[in-house]
Order: structure tokens, then sequence, then C-alpha cells
């Protein structure tokens, strides 16, 4: 028997779980913590402990595991759309400033995306003041839906995109 050899080396358990399977065909789990005992002689006379239902804490530690685990499945799958999406995916403050865009934006400004993240959008557009008619409108709808704009690469080429976007709010 695990236990009795345990206490019989250590003297004690403390918070060690086992499982029992309940008359229905499921597991319930119990926490032991129990000692040694020992007469006057110092002989080992009995073990004294007790017995805690912890089923709900490891039911729901298995839960979590579960969740975690579909998050992770979820995060991977997120972020191989989106590092292998085509459309770029951005994403800027009010006043321009790109907080996020997709690797996609790569391939039409020669440039590494890290080296776009905190430029202004605006900047981008061969029409600097259509930024700010978007920017109205969004702001008015909360979305824009397939808007034709001309933006500017480091060559001075122009390229077309169609840009559909949303106003996010934060929790203020």
């Amino acid at each position: 028997n695990y236990f009795r050899e345990k206490i019989t080396q250590v003297g004690f358990v403390n918070d060690e779980h086992i499982q029992f399977v309940a008359a229905t065909g499921e597991p319930v789990y119990f926490s032991i913590n129990c000692k040694m005992i020992y007469n006057k002689d110092g002989v080992p006379s009995h073990i004294e402990g007790s017995i805690r239902n912890i089923n709900d804490r490891i039911t729901n530690l298995q839960k979590l595991v579960i969740a975690s685990e579909k998050i992770k499945e979820s995060e991977e799958k997120f972020r191989s759309i989106y590092e292998n999406m085509h459309d770029v995916y951005f994403m800027h403050e009010l006043d321009g400033t790109l907080i996020d865009i997709s690797p996609s934006a790569e391939k039409n400004f020669p440039t590494k995306r890290e080296n776009l993240i905190g430029l202004n959008a605006k900047s981008f557009y061969s029409e600097p003041a259509r930024f700010d008619e978007l920017l109205s409108k969004i702001l008015e709808d909360d979305f824009l839906n397939d808007q034709e704009v001309p933006f500017l690469t480091s060559q001075g080429e122009i390229i077309y995109f169609s840009i559909s976007a949303r106003l996010i709010y934060d929790s203020s």
C-alpha cells in the first residue's frame, strides 16, 4: 500500500490525492492528510488523519486544462490565418498611429511589418485628406465598407486598396 509505505518512511502524508470510483462509475477524488502516531515506547501504534472530498477542485482543474488546450489551438489557428492571409489587416489609433498590421503588408510595402508599426497610416495615403474623410465617416457610422483608397509605396508607386473597417471601443 502506497500510503502505508510513505507513512512508515516519512511519518506523514500531506495532501496526497487518491481516486475512487463511485457506484455510478464516475471518478471521485479525495485528499488525504495523516500521520503516524507512536506509543510511549516510540513504536507506531496507529495512523491518524483526515480525508477530504476534492472532486470539484480536480474536476475544475481538468476543465481548465481542457479549456487552455482549446484556447491554445484557437490561438494557433488564428495565428496561421493572420500570418498567411493575402489581405492586409491593420489596426490604428484614431490619430492614425498603426498599432498592428499583418505580415501580408510586406508584399505591398517592401519593408518589414515591424517597421510599419508606429507609423501614421495617413502617411501612406496618396491623398492624405482622404484619411480624414474616411475617419469622419467611420466615427459617424462605426464602420466603413469597400472604400477604394490609393496608397503610396516607399518607391512612390500608387497601389489601390479597398478598405473595410469598423470602430472598436475600449472598456472606457
